[in-house]
């Protein structure tokens, strides 16, 4: 939950400008209300309008990359590994 005392809120329409990779302000809008992953963004409503803080950013982004990394390996990767053996077996035998 964002604390509006402690954590430096920004309109989530400029949330773009604080981003390296400028996504459209769409993309804050459907993280805050869908999520991503199962990972919402936090927002806070002031006097009708939406913004988010630095710091909640910065804990979307962090439980994204903890998913990320946590995540198993893909099914397509899965049988690329199973079938290695088997292309090497095959081109020792000349085939």
């Amino acid at each position: 939950m964002i604390d509006i005392a402690r954590e430096h809120v920004v309109l989530l329409n400029k949330a773009p400008q604080e981003v390296a990779h400028r996504p459209h302000v769409s993309t804050f809008w459907r993280w805050s209300r869908g999520g991503l992953k199962g990972v919402r963004l936090e927002t806070v409503v002031i006097g009708g309008r939406r913004y988010k803080s630095r710091e909640a950013l910065q804990r979307f982004f962090q439980e994204l990359n903890k998913h990320r990394d946590a995540a198993p390996p893909r099914p397509d990767r899965l049988r690329d590994l199973e079938r290695q053996p088997i292309d090497q077996q095959l081109d020792e035998a000349g085939l």
